[in-house]
């Protein structure tokens, strides 16, 4: 996975907590959340249970509201160090 100032790497886990496999690993992930096995609607009276990092993304979009919200220098510089490749862990 390339790093980019312009994007945040979304990773998908499952309920105890590792990561999908169908989820890239590396520096480049700022966060993760459940994705995998999740029960969703389906058509107009169902149910079904699909996975994918698209259903990691509205809580992966609260946490970075959150920590913008909270630190936003520690966030932004986050996001350059990431740019180049170098890999901090946000507190």
């Amino acid at each position: 996975m390339q790093n980019s100032p312009y994007t945040i790497a979304v990773a998908a886990v499952n309920a105890s907590g590792n990561l999908s496999s169908f989820s890239n690993p590396g520096a480049a992930l700022l966060v993760s959340a459940p994705g995998q096995a999740i029960e969703t609607t389906i058509g107009s009276s169902g149910y079904t249970t699909t996975s994918g990092t698209s259903f990691s993304a509205p809580i992966v979009s609260g946490v970075v509201a959150l920590m913008l919200d909270n630190r936003a220098d520690f966030f932004l510089h986050f996001l350059a160090l990431n740019a180049i490749g170098v890999c901090v862990a946000p507190v």
